[in-house]
């Protein structure tokens, strides 16, 4: 079982239960004397979520969520879910962001089976099985703490220190936290460093992620027609027209589309 009091807000308490597979979150009230279940999240079937949980400020949240056979005999996978934004009451039926991502991989030094996670006000710190120490430090908006050590100005061992970064075009972080940097919608844009998303003209072309709007006026478009059957096709097609032909009782023939007037399909189908 693992229990963070959130140092931001001391009314506020995690309670992860990884044989139950569930994190519970507490209210503290009455002087301390009152503890009430306000929120509970679990995932899935399996077991291990809530190994290890901690507050990163007063509305952010992680959780090590490590999957496990159900006699606990195997370590199957680990991830960090992050909650950002959360109300007072609970945590968010989804996670913002999970650990490891694209921008936040497992360092090679540091092994895949994570063991517990703590956090101080600035930094989230991971410990993994064989006792490997990452440190993930919180960053401002427009940035986001990288644990890609390739990225990093010098070489790094144990332990391993993530490293700031700016936010790509195409990407923002409002609030300072150890979360990744996230996609602008449909219909926004943003350059590098971007703590917003900026909207883009209702007229133009601005995808998911995107770095900036093409007007239409530049864009092409496209129709794709479909081709009628080939003179040369194979004969087994033709043969599977002919007893289609003799099963219908009616006659079979070869059409392209647009080459025959409907008074021409009605004598090729016949009576009715």
């Amino acid at each position: 079982m693992s229990v963070d009091i959130n140092n931001f807000d001391s009314t506020r308490v995690l309670v992860g239960v990884p044989y139950l597979n569930t994190v519970f979150h507490f209210t503290v009230s009455g002087g301390g004397r009152i503890l009430t279940l306000s929120d509970q999240r679990s995932n899935g079937n399996s077991v291990g979520f809530g190994k290890g949980v901690a507050w990163l400020a007063s509305n952010q949240a992680a959780i090590l969520a490590n999957q496990y056979t159900s006699t606990f005999s195997s370590w199957l996978s680990s991830q960090i879910w992050l909650y950002t934004q959360l109300s007072t009451t609970g945590l968010a039926s989804a996670a913002t962001a999970i650990i490891p991502n694209c921008q936040q991989p497992i360092p090679s030094n540091i092994n895949s089976e994570l063991l517990n996670i703590k956090s101080t006000p600035t930094v989230l710190t991971v410990l993994d099985v064989f006792g490997g120490i990452l440190f993930i430090i919180a960053t401002a908006p427009g940035y986001y703490a990288s644990t890609d050590t390739s990225l990093a100005p010098v070489s790094i061992a144990i332990p391993i220190i993530s490293t700031t970064q700016n936010c790509s075009a195409g990407m923002m972080k409002s609030d300072t936290g150890v979360h990744p940097c996230s996609l602008c919608p449909m219909g926004w844009k943003s350059s590098v460093g971007s703590i917003n998303c900026t909207v883009c003209n209702a007229s133009a072309f601005c995808p998911l992620g995107a770095v900036d709007e093409v007007s239409q006026s530049e864009l092409q478009t496209v129709s794709q027609a479909l081709c009628g059957k080939d003179e040369d096709s194979s004969d087994d097609d033709d043969d599977v027209e002919s007893q289609h032909g003799k099963l219908s009782g009616r006659k079979s023939a070869k059409v392209s589309p647009g080459s025959v007037h409907p008074k021409q399909f009605e004598e090729l189908e016949g009576p009715h």
